[in-house]
């Protein structure tokens, strides 16, 4: 069997369920490389755990929406050249500094408690590539649907179920989804990386926006 480093707490490896495989999406990936030459990506610094606060600020019209929470960022391991990190969101969120209250707010509020804790994978151009819990996400909207349905009927709530169930088809849209979420995009869009200090670098980076909808 394989040998493994004396120093090896734990191995993260992929459920074998989990689509594409391991080896479609090894192709696809880079490997991190660690040192600190410009233009190269260095997460040595990244190690253990920080804690964030967020404060959004949205503005429909002549309104405007604050929305104030906290996220835990914290290193796991690097496991075949990438790096596993779990966000934690904080259970108290507040919407123009008060807490979720109203029936849209709370439903809101307990489904962001179905998505994490989340655990993304890194690639070496510091940009996140994939979430590794899809299985335990997926498991835990399914028993917190089963708790809002206890309390909340009615097309509002089938409406919201049905656009999480659609997010929740398989990990790619899972992914899609969660690629709109702004902290996670400034933490982890590829430019925190080690710049040469005698030469310019230019970079297109993609940064996600609200568009119009529909209201619930």
């Amino acid at each position: 069997g394989p040998n493994f480093p004396h120093h090896l707490q734990f191995l993260i490896k992929k459920p074998v369920e989990k689509e594409p495989t391991e080896e479609e999406r090894e192709q696809q990936r880079k490997y991190v490389v660690f040192n600190d030459a410009p233009g190269k990506l260095s997460l040595n610094h990244s190690h253990g755990e920080h804690t964030y606060g967020l404060l959004n600020t949205i503005e429909s019209g002549k309104e405007t929406y604050t929305l104030k929470y906290e996220i835990k960022v914290i290193w796991l391991t690097q496991n075949g050249g990438f790096h596993f990190y779990k966000i934690i969101r904080g259970k108290d969120v507040y919407i123009n500094d008060t807490a979720a209250s109203t029936m849209a707010e709370e439903i809101a509020h307990q489904v962001a408690q179905a998505l994490y804790p989340l655990t993304i994978v890194v690639n070496e151009n510091g940009e996140w590539i994939d979430i590794y819990n899809f299985n335990e996400i997926k498991e835990r909207w399914s028993q917190i649907k089963k708790q809002i349905s206890k309390y909340y009927k009615g097309n509002f709530v089938e409406k919201y179920f049905s656009i999480h169930d659609k997010n929740l088809e398989n990990s790619d849209t899972l992914l899609l989804s969660i690629h709109k979420d702004w902290f996670l995009n400034a933490l982890f869009n590829g430019i925190h990386i080690q710049y040469p200090s005698t030469k310019s670098i230019n970079r297109k980076i993609k940064f996600p926006h609200i568009s119009k909808g529909d209201s619930l």
